[in-house]
């Protein structure tokens, strides 16, 4: 089937995944207009040599020899000038170069927003691919980092666990000492309101 702008225009792809289109269809669908494209330029360059060896035959035609006069006075018709010929090639072999050429730039321009939307939505998707795993990375480094401090926290639970048990065993195995008694601390008593300042005091009787 014979690839047209308009098909170009209206193609449609699936999307894949997150976004974007199926790189398989993209290609295909790239290789399909490189395809149409060269046709093209074949086409064209064939219809050029035709043209060209349509116009040089017309110039080397010579004109047909005129008819001998005939006995009544008929009018003799005029012959067409070679040149006519000439321009009317020229033109039409100018006119199939413009179309083929318009047909191109349309086909060229197209295929190159195709190509250059399919470059983005690929960046697209290798950007969202790095995002994801970096989160991926980031997620996975907080796991570890919380395994790594539920082990620590879990290592000094069982150490403080396993010294109280061994504290209390030592405590249990051997009796508590004797309170030891303290005599209460002897307080010398007033002074006599009788004692004359300066005076000593009389000695304590033990």
């Amino acid at each position: 089937m014979a690839l047209t702008p308009e098909d170009v225009r209206n193609k449609q792809f699936s999307t894949a995944k997150r976004k974007g289109y199926e790189m398989d269809e993209v290609d295909a669908f790239l290789d399909q207009v490189e395809l149409e494209i060269g046709a093209m330029g074949r086409e064209n360059a064939e219809l050029k040599g035709r043209m060209a060896a349509g116009a040089g035959s017309w110039a080397a035609t010579p004109p047909a020899p005129a008819a001998p006069p005939a006995a009544s006075q008929a009018p003799t018709p005029t012959p067409v000038p070679t040149t006519d010929y000439n321009a009317q090639a020229i033109a039409i072999l100018a006119l199939a170069e413009k179309t083929a050429e318009e047909h191109k730039y349309k086909a060229r321009i197209e295929a190159e927003i195709l190509i250059a939307d399919a470059k983005s939505k690929i960046v697209d998707l290798e950007l969202a691919g790095q995002a994801d795993r970096a989160a991926l990375e980031r997620r996975v480094e907080e796991l570890r980092a919380f395994e790594r401090e539920y082990r620590t926290r879990l290592r000094h639970y069982h150490e403080g666990a396993l010294k109280e048990l061994e504290h209390r065993g030592t405590d249990t195995s051997a009796p508590p000492p004797a309170p030891v008694e303290q005599a209460a601390p002897s307080t010398p008593p007033p002074p006599s309101p009788f004692m004359i300042p300066g005076d000593a005091a009389p000695p304590q009787q033990a």
